[in-house]
């Protein structure tokens, strides 16, 4: 998911009323792929999980 630059990963089935999505947020220097196997496992269990690349890292854009 890109949005004027912006990268988030999504796992699991979409966030809906009643179950909101766990959003993971990386730490300095590193981006949201630190957290995809975290990821991975709460989507198997059925969770709606976001991981965004904050400005700057990963594939977002810096500002």
């Amino acid at each position: 998911m890109t949005d004027v630059g912006f990268h988030a990963r999504r796992y699991g089935p979409p966030p809906r009323e009643g179950r909101p999505a766990h959003v993971l947020v990386h730490g300095l220097g590193l981006s949201g792929r630190y957290f995809v196997p975290l990821a991975r496992r709460l989507a198997a269990g059925g969770a709606s999980v976001v991981v965004p690349d904050l400005p700057g890292n990963g594939r977002s854009r810096s500002v």
